[in-house]
């Protein structure tokens, strides 16, 4: 029998509304990131019958020390960690950006765009990244969960009851699904889950866009936005019920079916990918082919603690020795204190002579061993990703400035290419989000408008000022280098394009002007 989802749009032959193999894989990833190790148990020891439905995809995660360990009831697991201070280190030395923004105005006389800069516009663009607390969304939510995960995607909303301004909010991959044609995002789709009276529900946002012709007969594409609610089993909220009104539960009472805005374009979703993987079409985590690592790890450092456990010193205590409590009883041995143990009073002594020495043992147990392997694991999750300095890890035992620069090489580029991707996410979230707020003020000549959105992040392990002033001046001064690459290379992305040329003219016209003193011509009434 053909199944027949209750879902809209769904691709999966199940209720799901996703693909329950890929789901699954972000879910590890994210609990990885997340590092609470009660969390990790409970995730292998809950998901072991959705492995085993789907074997061939976590074969090798079935032997995973953390799936192991889940099965027993009294073992102590010490957890690294790692994952979620090296993603979390990226997102710091990234840093947050400058969000600056211009308008793409006309000019008849020159018959060229030309952008400009309004105090107002401004204004505007600073109102919205407050009202939303972008940058915590940013830092805490969308960057980590991106590089965690994968993917996920920034939707653009209005709620007159929340605030005047656009609502932007980020659901990572988990809850997001994207439909693609001709290597392109047609549509993406966000999943919310909401509890009404004791019941459940699950509201599916698509966002796409569709083709229309306007009143002068052109063909125009205008932005659309689907809502439709589901409710689900109370006991299984992957099983679909039936497709229920919007004004069923009072969280989505103010949506509608359909919205479209004619003076937008583009889809009202921003997704965020940090690699895509061609195998799955969807984000690829930097956790990827690193959790292996990361369990080896944690089982390292697990046993590393079982075996301090096993080295507290043991005290031999004979009968008459032993300590007793106010009531006359003999203390009991703690589990983690244990100073002495109570002994016959005839202990080795085959003389029979009463023995009542206290004796102190401790086994020698190798530490070492442990130590080095952890260094070893982490030197190699770190790898492609950071270099350990950045983590304050010495594993090369070196400190002398090439060493430290090298080892900075790996985070740079990985850091660099972090930034190449948030660029582009956020230039083309604001452009849509300040479209979006003049479209749902029906400005409609505004909206229509086309805006650019700079994206300025702080530079990172780079020279100062002055150190560049001291190698790049001489190469200027000496012609080996033009007036315009001494200005991009020194000011960088702190100024802007009009201020830089006026540096280069400047710079051109003062050296012209000057003539080194060994080129000088005297007159001969000057000698």
């Amino acid at each position: 029998m053909e199944f027949i989802s209750k879902i809209k749009n769904n691709p999966h032959p199940n209720d799901l509304g996703y693909d329950e193999v890929i789901n699954l894989k972000q879910e590890e990833r994210a609990i990885w990131y997340e590092g609470k190790s009660d969390k990790i148990q409970l995730f292998y020891l809950e998901t072991r019958g959705k492995k085993a439905a789907n074997n061939e995809a976590f074969r090798n995660s079935d032997d995973y020390f953390w799936a192991v360990v889940s099965k027993e009831l009294d073992a102590k697991c010490t957890h690294s960690g790692l994952a979620n201070a090296a993603i979390d280190t990226l997102i710091n030395i990234t840093g947050t950006p400058e969000i600056l923004i211009t308008k793409k105005v006309f000019d008849i006389g020159t018959k060229q765009y030309k952008e400009t800069e309004e105090i107002e516009l401004k204004d505007l663009l600073d109102k919205i990244i407050d009202e939303n607390n972008f940058m915590t969304l940013l830092t805490q939510d969308q960057e980590p969960y991106m590089l965690a995960i994968g993917d996920g995607a920034y939707f653009i909303n209005y709620d007159k009851t929340i605030s005047d301004y656009p609502i932007i909010e980020f659901l990572d991959g988990r809850n997001v699904e994207f439909e693609r044609k001709a290597n392109r995002i047609t549509a993406i789709i966000g999943r919310k889950y909401y509890t009404h009276k004791d019941e459940n529900y699950m509201l599916v946002d698509r966002r796409s866009t569709e083709i229309f012709i306007d009143d002068n007969g052109k063909t125009q594409r205008k932005s659309l936005i689907e809502n439709n609610l589901y409710k689900l089993e109370n006991n299984n909220s992957n099983k679909v019920l039936k497709e229920v009104p919007l004004n069923e539960i009072p969280q989505t009472t103010a949506l509608k079916p359909k919205i479209y805005f004619k003076n937008i374009n583009k889809i009202l979703a921003e997704p965020c990918i940090y690699k895509l993987d061609k195998s799955t079409q969807r984000g690829k985590s930097v956790l990827d082919s690193k959790l292996d690592l990361l369990d080896d790890l944690d089982q390292n450092l697990s046993q590393s603690s079982i075996t301090t456990r096993l080295s507290t010193p043991v005290e031999y205590v004979p009968n008459g020795l032993v300590e007793y409590d106010r009531e006359g009883n003999p203390k009991e041995i703690q589990r983690y204190d244990r100073r002495y143990i109570k002994l016959p009073s005839d202990f080795n002594s085959a003389t029979g002579i009463e023995n009542t020495k206290i004796e102190t043992t401790q086994p020698l147990l190798n530490f070492q061993q442990y130590n080095d392997a952890s260094l070893e694991i982490i030197h190699n999750f770190l790898t492609g990703l950071l270099s350990p300095s950045t983590l304050g890890l010495d594993l090369a035992r070196k400190d002398n400035a090439t060493a430290q620069r090298e080892k900075e090489k790996v985070t740079l580029v990985t850091r660099d290419y972090l930034v190449s991707i948030q660029t582009q996410i956020l230039k083309r979230l604001f452009e849509k989000v300040i479209k979006f707020y003049f479209a749902i003020n029906k400005d409609q000549e505004l909206s229509n408008l086309d805006y650019k959105i700079t994206i300025n992040y702080p530079e990172y392990a780079n020279p100062s000022f002055e150190n560049k002033l001291s190698y790049l001046t001489p190469a200027f001064a000496s012609g080996g280098m033009s007036a315009k690459q001494y200005v991009n290379e020194l000011w960088g992305d702190s100024l802007s394009e009009e201020e830089k040329e006026e540096e280069i003219k400047i710079l051109e016209e003062g050296k012209e002007a000057y003539i080194p003193a060994s080129e000088e011509v005297y007159e001969p009434f000057m000698i």
